[in-house]
């Protein structure tokens, strides 16, 4: 399936359903990521967030460095103030299923996280190839993937 192709379909289901959805863009998801969280997030998440990022042998200067220009998301449902990801195969990556073993227990999740890392083992030997050396700021080679 084509890069996008999920993503659009989902976008087509949600309007055959009177679904509005936009492009989910707010300030606080941006390029230095879990370093430019508002003070009440970073104070609940900056632990755990941190220790997936030193995980995936962040670079935090690196990080850090980068602007603060918003990410777009896939999708956010205004009405109920809900943001929503659609994933694809190049997202279950055994850098994924990484972070997901390091998610601290307890903390309530939209999705059954036992079965996303069971996609990530599945699908990692395909998703591991995927832009495998494009380099990304604050990851080195291959840190597109992270």
């Amino acid at each position: 399936m084509p890069v996008g192709a999920s993503q659009a379909d989902f976008a087509r289901a949600a309007a055959r359903d009177g679904i509005q959805l936009e492009t989910a863009r707010v300030p606080w998801i941006n390029q230095q990521g879990h370093f430019a969280l508002p003070p009440p997030a970073a104070e609940a998440v900056s632990t755990a967030l941190d220790a997936i990022f030193r995980a995936l042998n962040g670079e935090a200067a690196a990080q850090v460095g980068k602007r603060q220009t918003a990410l777009p998301g896939d999708f956010y449902h205004a009405p109920t103030g809900t943001f929503i990801e659609t994933d694809e195969t190049q997202h279950f990556t055994s850098f994924r299923l990484l972070t997901f073993e390091l998610y601290p227990h307890g903390v309530p999740l939209g999705f059954d996280r036992r079965f996303y890392m069971n996609l990530c083992r599945q699908w990692a030997p395909v998703a591991d190839r995927y832009r495998a050396a494009k380099a990304a700021t604050g990851f080195g080679i291959g840190g597109r993937q992270k």
